[in-house]
């Protein structure tokens, strides 16, 4: 049920962005990347919440390597076209890949510093942060 549920939820949700002219990446960003991101998050939520936080983690690590490893490599054979013009473009291009680079070093940096002063939990004032963060970049694709 999940499944259908997520594949229901990114179809309609398409659907109603293309109504109302969001452009084809702001819904792919977005709603297709949450659709297709919940069943990892219902994973890892229920590993949470029986108090089993390595689940968790071990989910959302694993899920991200197998897309970058399995998913990317395989769109690219299918359609190599669809990746290669986003790169010689530049903008768009160096835009998300400069705003993954940042988002990631900026977790590393968080992440090493929290685990040097013997915390390891981030805490919920670093997550609204990198979320904020997150909300910036999506503001920064809409304007």
């Amino acid at each position: 049920m999940l499944l259908v549920g997520a594949q229901v939820t990114v179809w309609s949700a398409t659907e109603v962005a293309a109504a109302f002219g969001v452009s084809e990446m702001v819904i792919g960003i977005t709603v297709v990347a949450v659709g297709t991101s919940l069943p990892e998050l219902a994973a890892s939520m229920a590993g949470a919440m029986k108090g089993q936080p390595e689940m968790a983690l071990g989910n959302v690590i694993g899920s991200n390597i197998f897309n970058l490893t399995a998913v990317l490599p395989v769109a690219g054979i299918i359609y190599p076209a669809a990746i290669y013009p986003a790169a010689s473009a530049g903008g768009d291009f160096w835009r998300d890949f400069g705003a993954v680079l940042a988002l990631c070093l900026v977790l590393s940096a968080v992440c090493l510093w929290k685990l040097g002063r013997g915390r390891r939990r981030l805490g919920r004032v670093t997550a609204v942060g990198l979320l904020g963060l997150y909300v910036g970049y999506y503001f920064l694709l809409l304007g």
